[in-house]
This record gives structure tokens, C-alpha cells and sequence, in this order.
């Protein structure tokens, strides 16, 4: 299966994902939203005692992406580099 570049393809960078995760339901900018910050502290407040969302479920946001809140994202920073960096 080829990889996501050989497919010109990427991941987001940090601040594409930041941008994505920001938005609320109806806003780009949902930050001032009371229900994007009530969304946001409840899963800070939770501690991780509820499992992890299903991908793809969830109430999607103004860009369509769902579970911005309760997953944990980790970007591996080589991935951004040239295959002859990564090692």
C-alpha cells in the first residue's frame, strides 16, 4: 500500500489540525462559544474516565470534522521532513 506522500499526500501540520479543532458548530472560531468551551472542559474536567469516541461519530463541527474534542493526536514531527531526515 503506498504511503500518503507517495500518494502526494500529508498530515495536517499543528496548526492545521489547532485551525480544524477551534471550530465549533456553527463557527469557525468557536473559542467564544459557551458550548465549545462547556465541550472542551468537560473532557479536560473527565480525566480520561470515559473510553475514547469512535472515529467518524459524533456531532461534526463547522468544518465537518467530528471527535475534535476527547482523542489525542500525535503528530510525529519526522513525518513532516524528507525520507533522508527521518532517520
Amino acid at each position: 500500500m503506498p504511503t500518503a506522500p507517495e500518494q502526494g499526500k500529508r498530515l495536517p501540520t499543528i496548526d492545521e489540525w489547532e485551525y480544524a479543532g477551534m471550530a465549533s458548530a456553527l463557527k469557525k472560531n468557536g473559542t467564544e462559544d459557551a458550548e465549545y468551551k462547556r465541550t472542551i472542559l468537560e473532557w479536560y474536567a473527565d480525566g480520561g474516565k470515559r473510553p475514547l469516541g469512535e472515529v467518524g461519530k459524533g456531532r461534526p463541527n463547522y468544518w465537518a470534522c467530528t471527535i475534535c474534542t476527547g482523542m489525542i493526536w500525535g503528530v510525529d514531527g519526522r513525518l513532516q521532513q524528507q525520507p533522508a531526515q527521518r532517520r
